[in-house]
């Protein structure tokens, strides 16, 4: 899209900078949110007792969802959770990777 800019009135032009503005905060917080659930996540479990690697239970609520990252044991093999907040039982979907045996 390409728009002539010296053709806009000064509040058009104000208009046009705020919501650029806009669209830049709004692409900034979806960049780094995801990375502060993961470690909101993982502090409140880790207070909580849980610990990575543990077997999987599933979540009450979003507070003790699984951050991207953390693994679990659940029906003798070993995942990892592909995705913030991950509520989804292991196996069930895309969410978590199965780990391999070492």
């Amino acid at each position: 899209m390409w728009m002539d800019v010296q053709s806009l009135s000064d509040k058009e032009l104000s208009d046009v900078n705020r919501q650029v503005a806009d669209e830049a905060t709004r692409r900034s917080i979806l960049t780094s949110t995801a990375g502060s659930v993961d470690s909101i996540l993982s502090a409140y479990l880790e207070a909580q007792g849980v610990k990575p690697g543990g077997e999987w239970t599933r979540p009450s609520s979003a507070l003790d969802a699984y951050p991207a990252g953390w693994t679990v044991t659940h029906a003798g093999e070993t995942w990892e959770s592909a995705t913030a907040g991950n509520i989804s039982e292991p196996g069930a979907d895309a969410s978590w990777l199965r780990k391999d045996a070492s």
